[in-house]
Formats: structure tokens, sequence, C-alpha cells
């Protein structure tokens, strides 16, 4: 689908490089996509200056964890001149501060006031996360105030897209909404050849951020254990504290690197993936509870590395639609021999490899942006 157009039509709030985290990676991957495929401008209001081409215009229009930067990104919407705003959002995108968050996610409502169309991705839902396992006391208030938020999102929106199906039935049965639609999450290296090898057996792999609802201190004492079978197996880490919880993800990363049988590699650029997999049996992820469908799945899924998660929901969704993924209770007593069967049985893991190469190439970013266009299409026409 081509929309003609000579000038910013769209305007997309989101975090965006050369931010990390905040969505910004997957916004950089879905915006460049759908930019391929139109002949005007992209209007991206973002939380960091960056070079514009004749593509993306990109502006400074925000700032997390700050009441002011909420209020210039208030300003940037009502002087914006685009009619069509899509928001890319999850529950804690502008920050840690719940104030700020609320002012950043209403302003969706503002749009709407404004005479704007509004679409939000939101990547989360309060339902479906465990509050208190990411840091949230789940609280009368706090239940109170995310509800409120849910609600505000749900009138703003033309259309709300999620990426969980299991998100419509929570949304439609507790907030009644309609207007609310499922879009796959993109994959990345659907393009390059499977980079994985079933020979290496040495190295498990962490990527993503260090926060408190991702056990990274259970996953090294389970690899501790798993020594005594595999001596030379180690946990490869690749990523950063997140924004959010810099005090509790400094706390844990002082705890784990001192270990002999780990490597802290900090964040490593995307492009870098493909090595990491290429020397890895298997990506391994500790959460305790999931904030969304896991883009980390996403990111090393079209290389072909198998990958080891806990049965939250949104994991066993993505295993229905016959994702390469070995589900492990990883505070049970069976965690060690699940992870050890993934390590030795060469069987097993190029299954899960195949299945995930075959997952990922329904799921390239150029199948998603042309969904995202259709989407555009149909609230213009209204």
């Amino acid at each position: 689908m081509k929309l003609k157009k000579t000038s910013a039509w769209i305007a997309i709030i989101t975090a965006y490089p050369p931010d990390i985290g905040r969505l910004s990676e997957y916004a950089k991957e879905i915006i460049e996509a759908i930019s391929q495929r139109i002949n005007g401008k992209i209007l991206i209001l973002s939380d960091r200056s960056s070079l514009s081409n004749e593509k993306l215009i990109i502006k400074n229009s925000w700032k997390p964890n700050s009441i002011l930067g909420m209020l210039k990104l208030w300003l940037a919407i009502l002087t914006t001149k685009c009619k069509l705003m899509h928001f890319n959002l999850h529950l804690a995108v502008f920050g840690s501060s719940r104030i700020v968050n609320f002012l950043g996610l209403t302003s969706t409502l503002l749009a709407k006031l404004s005479g704007k169309k509004v679409i939000i991705t939101l990547h989360n839902i309060p339902d479906a996360i465990n509050l208190e396992k990411v840091g949230l006391k789940n609280s009368l208030l706090n239940r109170i105030g995310l509800a409120i938020t849910m609600r505000i999102l749900i009138v703003s929106a033309e259309i709300i897209v999620v990426k969980v199906k299991r998100y419509l039935k929570i949304l439609r049965w507790k907030y009644s909404a309609k207007n609310i639609k499922f879009i796959p999450h993109g994959a990345w290296f659907t393009n390059q050849a499977c980079v994985w090898k079933p020979e290496n057996q040495e190295n498990i792999l962490f990527i993503g951020y260090i926060a408190p609802y991702k056990d990274l201190e259970r996953l090294i004492d389970i690899i501790g254990k798993l020594r005594s079978k595999i001596p030379r197996l180690k946990l490869l880490i690749s990523g950063c504290v997140h924004p959010n919880y810099s005090k509790e993800g400094m706390k844990i990363l002082r705890k784990i690197i001192n270990k002999p049988y780990v490597k802290y590699l900090g964040r490593v650029p995307n492009h870098i993936v493909p090595k990491l997999v290429s020397i890895s049996r298997a990506l391994i992820l500790p959460y305790k509870t999931s904030t969304g469908t896991s883009g980390i799945y996403h990111l090393v899924a079209g290389l072909g590395l198998p990958v080891i998660a806990p049965p939250t929901p949104e994991f066993i969704e993505l295993i229905k639609e016959d994702a390469g993924i070995m589900l492990v209770d990883f505070w049970s007593n069976e965690a060690e021999e699940k992870i050890l069967k993934i390590l030795t049985d060469d069987v097993l893991a190029i299954e899960l490899s195949r299945k995930n190469i075959k997952y990922a190439m329904k799921r390239s970013w150029d199948k998603i942006a042309e969904e995202y266009l259709n989407v555009y299409h149909e609230v213009l026409a209204k």
C-alpha cells in the first residue's frame, strides 16, 4: 500500500535512537519499514535530538522523568499540524515516576481533544503484569490509577494495537474496549542466514535490561550447578541496567559480575548480535513476570537461536504460534534438568532453531509495516 504525500502526514510519538530502550529499537525498525512504503515524510516527536533525512523529521519534543518534559510534549501535540498521531507506548515508557507517566500517557487524550486522529500501540497492560515483581505496590491507589489511565487510552484512540492476542480478551472483558486490534511484534534478521550452530554447547546467552523482575541471580545459581556436568559452561550477559531501576539494577550487577563463569559484555549493538548467537547454545530469559511480548525473543529468532523462557502467558502464546521456545519454571526443582536437556539434546535444539527461523519469517518488519499502513488508511478514511 502506498500513501502519496509530499509533507509529514503523520506524527509518531516515541522514544527513538540514539535513546536506548523505552521502545526506541522497536520504533526505529517499524518507522524505517513504513517510511520505505510511502512518498511523504514522517514526523517523529522523540525524547532525543537526531538527524532528520528525506523521509523522517525528528524533533526533540519530550524528556523522560520530567514533568516539564511532559508539558513540552503537550505543547508539541497542540502545535503539530499532522491530523494523524501514532503513540508508541508501554505503561512506564516516560520514566520511573508515576506522575510523569500519567501525564505522558494522557497526552493521547489531549491529541484527541485537539482534533487529531489517534492510534496507540500499547505494548503492555497492567492486568497482565505482576505489579509487585516490577517494583510497584499492588495497592488500591495504584490499581485505581492504572484503571483510569487505561480508560483514558481507550477513549483517546481510534484504534489501539496490541502485541499479544490475550490482551484483546482482557481489554474487551474488563474495559469494554471495541477499538482494539492485534498486530504481531516484528522480527529482526529475517533476511540473514542462520548463524546458530548446534555444536556450540558452552555458552548460554542473556540479552536485555538488568532489572529486579529478571532473576539473574537464580539463573547464575543454576548455571553454577550445571557446571558440574558441563565444566566449561558460561553465561554471557549482554545488556545494561534498566533506566527505571538504576539502583536495583546496579545492585544485581555488582553481585554477579565477579562470578568466574559469568562474562558481562555490557550493551551490545544489534549488528553484533549475530556474532553472539553464533557462539551460544541458547538464549535464556529468567523473567519473574512479562511486561509484554518479548522484544528480545523477536531479536534473535530469525538467527535460529533456541530460547528458554518461563511459562508466562506471553511466552505460552508464542509457543502456540509455533515459536521455538522451551518453557522452564526457573524456580522449580526441575529447572536444572530441563536446561541441561537443551544443552545436550541436539535434536531438540535443532528443532527449536528451525521453528524460530520459520516464526521470524512470518513476522518480518516489512509485513508488520503493511499492517500498520492498513490501520492508517482505515483511520484516515473515517
